[in-house]
């Protein structure tokens, strides 16, 4: 697969509700961001009962990830993980579900960063060399 229409770099904060791959995972993974127990009363109750569990780590908690399979887009057929909060279709039109009370890792996540244009081109590089889907299957 070759992937050719996601930039690299986001160029506005509005850029990320046409990529939201920093919301995806090219890894197989259960757990997608980590949260403090603080930071459990900012989440609504119905998001935090279903899509939240406790880490082997005192005190840490973990938003869950879901798998999808990208219908439409550059990214149209592959399965990927994606947080429990994410709306919408990766490099189309997307959105957190819970954007106002997102956790702290999130909220520090600026797009257009250098961790921003990593991302974007650790996920292409995954994609493109085949290991998405190897590991996805």
């Amino acid at each position: 697969m070759v992937i050719t229409h996601l930039t690299v770099k986001a160029k506005s904060s509005r850029d990320c509700q046409r990529c939201g791959l920093c919301c995806a995972s090219p890894h197989d993974v259960d757990e997608f961001v980590d949260l403090e127990e603080a930071e459990l009363a900012y989440l609504p109750a119905g998001f935090r009962r279903r899509h939240v569990v406790r880490t082997a780590s005192k005190g840490v908690y973990a938003i869950l990830s879901k798998r999808i399979r990208v219908t439409s887009g550059p990214l149209k057929g592959l399965h990927v993980v994606v947080c429990a909060a994410f709306r919408g279709a990766l490099a189309r039109k997307c959105r957190c579900g819970i954007y106002a009370d997102r956790p702290r890792a999130c909220q520090d996540f600026a797009p257009g960063s250098d961790v921003c244009s990593w991302i974007r081109r650790h996920f292409v590089e995954a994609v493109t060399s085949g290991e998405l889907e190897d590991a996805l299957r």
